[in-house]
C-alpha cells in the first residue's frame, strides 16, 4: 500500500464501526421523519450564524429534509454535505446487513493521519467557502421558538451521546469483581 493512500479497508471477523451504525440509524430515521413530517419548526443554528458567518453544516438540516424528500437539487444548494452523509448512512446499513449475515465485516481504518487530515481539512474548508458564498441563501429569519433551539439541539445530542455510550466490557468485570 502506498504511503500517501489515506485509509485502509479490511475484512475482519468483528464489526470495528458498530457506533457509526447505530448514527447511522438514528439519522437516517431523523430525516425520514422530516421527509414525512417536514423540518422541525424551532431554529437549529449556531451562534455565528445570526453574525452572518456560515459554518460547514449551515443548510444541513434543510438539505438532508431535501434529499430524503428527493429533491436533489435543492439538496445540493443547501449543503452538498447531505450527500455523503446520507449516502454513508445507507452504507454502513448495507455493510452491517451483509456482515451480520456473512460473518466478516468490511472495516475501514485510517492508515495515514497526515494525508487523512490533510485531505479532511481541505475539503472543509472547500465546504466552509461554499457556504460563506451562499450565505444569503442560508440566511433565515428566527422563527417563533427560535430560543428553543439550542436548548433542544443540547439535549438531542445528550440523548444521543446516551444512547451510543456504553461501558466497556473490560471496565464491567474490573467493577464487579473489585465489589
Amino acid at each position: 500500500m502506498g504511503r500517501w493512500q489515506p485509509l485502509q479497508i479490511t475484512m475482519d471477523g468483528q464489526d470495528l464501526h458498530r457506533r457509526l451504525t447505530e448514527l447511522a440509524v438514528i439519522g437516517l430515521f431523523a430525516g425520514a421523519a422530516m421527509a414525512l413530517f417536514g423540518l422541525p419548526p424551532i431554529d437549529v443554528h449556531g451562534p455565528l450564524h445570526y453574525a452572518g458567518i456560515m459554518d460547514p453544516l449551515c443548510g444541513g438540516t434543510r438539505s438532508v429534509h431535501s434529499l430524503m424528500s428527493a429533491d436533489l437539487s435543492t439538496a445540493w444548494r443547501y449543503n452538498p454535505v447531505a450527500f455523503p452523509l446520507v449516502l454513508g448512512a445507507i452504507s454502513l446499513l448495507i455493510r452491517h446487513v451483509v456482515g451480520f449475515t456473512a460473518g466478516r465485516w468490511i472495516n475501514v481504518r485510517i492508515a495515514n493521519r497526515r494525508v487523512f487530515g490533510g485531505v479532511a481539512a481541505t475539503l472543509l474548508v472547500a465546504l466552509d467557502v461554499n457556504q460563506q458564498l451562499h450565505a444569503d441563501l442560508l440566511r433565515s429569519s428566527p422563527d417563533r421558538l427560535s430560543f428553543l433551539g439550542p436548548v433542544i439541539l443540547a439535549g438531542i445530542a445528550t440523548v444521543v451521546y446516551l444512547l451510543l455510550r456504553r461501558p466497556r466490557v473490560g471496565k464491567v468485570a474490573s467493577q464487579v469483581t473489585s465489589d
